[in-house]
């Protein structure tokens, strides 16, 4: 089987394998007890939908591990069929647009709000 490997630096995560980028994501902190994953890419998504879910759980472990109990993603609707199958659920309380804008630099439209719970 291949092993995937993680770097990390800071809130910054890169995933390589057999040597070769194939993704990074980042996270921030969104308030006392959640993060925002700012982005999570993986090359050809569709063909390397495992390896994305490894980056996934990967950056999940690192977030718990700085301290936080919540995770705040934003998805396209388009892809909302697998971060629910990773345990995230539509948020019931909407993230605060002016809080986001400042963390992410840019005015966000079209997506829908995500929340997993660390520890569940």
């Amino acid at each position: 089987m291949t092993q995937l490997t993680f770097t990390k630096r800071n809130n910054i995560i890169s995933v390589s394998l057999e040597g070769n980028h194939i993704g990074s994501t980042s996270y921030i902190k969104y308030d006392d007890d959640t993060a925002l994953i700012q982005y999570i890419y993986v090359e050809n998504f569709e063909t390397n939908l495992n390896y994305f879910r490894e980056l996934v759980s990967y950056v999940e472990a690192c977030i718990k591990e700085s301290g936080f109990q919540h995770v705040y993603l934003l998805a396209d609707e388009q892809d909302l069929s697998v971060y629910f199958d990773l345990g995230y659920l539509r948020a019931v309380k909407e993230p605060d647009l002016q809080i986001l804008t400042k963390l992410l630099g840019v005015t966000l439209t079209n997506f829908v709000s995500l929340i997993k719970h660390l520890n569940n």
